[in-house]
This record gives C-alpha cells, sequence and structure tokens, in this order.
C-alpha cells in the first residue's frame, strides 16, 4: 500500500489553527472516558465492559499516535493506518447488529472515540510546540 498525502499541510496553515483546537479534543476525550465509566459500572458485567473501554482507549490512542508520528516524519500518513480506520469503523458497526447485549461493544466505541480524541490532542500540541 501506498500512502496517503496530506495536502496543504504547510507551517503556514498549521500556525493558524484556532485556539480552540486543542480543548475540543480534550473535552470530547475526556467526555467519552466518563461515558466509557459510567456504562461500565452500569454493566451487568462491569469489569468486561472496563477492559473493553481501556482496550479501545489504548487502540484509539495508539492509532492516532502511530499516524501523527508518521505525518510529522514523513509527511504523509500511511495507507495501512487509514484502512485500519476504516476496518475499525466497519468492525463496531457490525459487532452493533450481531451482539444482543451492546454494553460491552458502547463500552469499546467510547474507549475508542477517547483514544481518538486523545490522540488528536496530543497530535495537536505536538506539532504547534515544533513549529515554535
Amino acid at each position: 500500500m501506498s500512502a496517503v498525502p496530506v495536502d496543504g499541510l504547510s507551517q503556514d496553515a498549521l500556525r493558524k489553527w484556532a485556539k480552540s483546537s486543542l480543548i475540543q479534543p480534550l473535552v470530547l476525550g475526556l467526555a467519552a472516558v466518563a461515558a466509557g465509566a459510567g456504562i461500565a459500572v452500569t454493566s451487568a458485567q462491569p469489569a468486561r465492559v472496563g477492559v473493553l473501554v481501556l482496550a479501545g482507549l489504548l487502540l484509539g490512542g495508539g492509532l492516532i499516535t502511530v499516524s501523527a508520528k508518521r505525518l510529522l516524519t514523513d509527511g504523509e500518513i500511511p495507507a495501512q493506518m487509514v484502512g485500519l480506520s476504516v476496518l475499525l469503523a466497519i468492525g463496531a458497526i457490525v459487532l452493533l447488529l450481531i451482539i444482543k447485549d451492546n454494553s460491552p461493544v458502547y463500552g469499546l466505541m467510547a474507549g475508542l472515540v477517547a483514544g481518538l480524541s486523545l490522540g488528536s490532542a496530543w497530535a495537536i500540541r505536538t506539532i504547534r510546540a515544533r513549529l515554535r
């Protein structure tokens, strides 16, 4: 697979990011962590759902971190990361359709959103720091 170029990724454009662009993924990430914790606590199997929330958090955070590091070093996002993102989304939808008790799936999805959001906040902060 070839890499996916990120058009328009200039230092000028990155410097013009809105100041709130860091706050938005942080708020979304923390809300997703809180939602995942709430889902786990109210679930019939809180330990199982809690582990799935953490697994989603690690998977989502790892995916965005690897992609951001490659973007910073190579100027492009690897096609494998784009493909994995699409597979994660399709997998989550399939799980929602086939599993009767959706609490574990909701917990996993909350963890994924939290990981992706908090990873995005890290990426924004890292890119800004490198531009200074």
